[in-house]
């Protein structure tokens, strides 16, 4: 189930979501696209706390993004890896917002534990590498699941459409 909150933070809109983006989303987002509609202020979404999406989320993910990134500026923040990997595959996930933050995968070698950090979108060097910490459990380096320039495909989605 997805669930969501929304407030107003000076003349913009900030919506929070918790949850699965799944063939269950589709009333809470279109709940939400209706509370939306014919607004003008920017739009905030952070994303964070989505915790998973299927192949119908996607679907109904973008008939929720796509009509609302049309109408008025849209910021994604802290985009999980399952929303990255969706919006690699096609540009319908994003539609015309814009990304500011992702979470980025990686995993340590030595003592096997994942773990993600959070990358601003402008952050990323002219040459797209990472910084990438030490383990938290064991201290060695850790190591990228996925190549950067890979995983920030769907960047170039977005600058073509410029």
């Amino acid at each position: 189930m997805l669930d969501y909150s929304r407030k107003s933070v000076k003349d913009r809109i900030e919506i929070e979501l918790r949850g699965r983006v799944d063939e269950h989303a589709a009333s809470s987002l279109g709940e939400l696209a209706r509370a939306l509609a014919g607004g003008e202020a920017p739009v905030g979404i952070d994303c964070g706390g989505i915790t998973g999406i299927n192949s119908a989320g996607v679907e109904i993910w973008a008939r929720f993004l796509g009509p609302l990134s049309r109408e008025r500026v849209v910021e994604l923040s802290r985009c999980p890896v399952a929303l990255i990997e969706y919006a690699n595959m096609t540009e319908l996930v994003l539609a015309d917002a814009e990304v500011t933050s992702v979470f980025f995968p990686l995993q340590c070698a030595a003592c096997h534990v994942s773990s993600e950090i959070l990358v601003g979108v402008a952050d990323l060097g002219a040459d797209g590498r990472l910084v990438v910490p030490n383990c938290s459990q064991c201290g060695r380096p850790l190591e990228r699941e996925v190549e950067e320039e890979s995983y920030f495909a769907f960047l170039e989605f977005r600058d073509g459409a410029d």
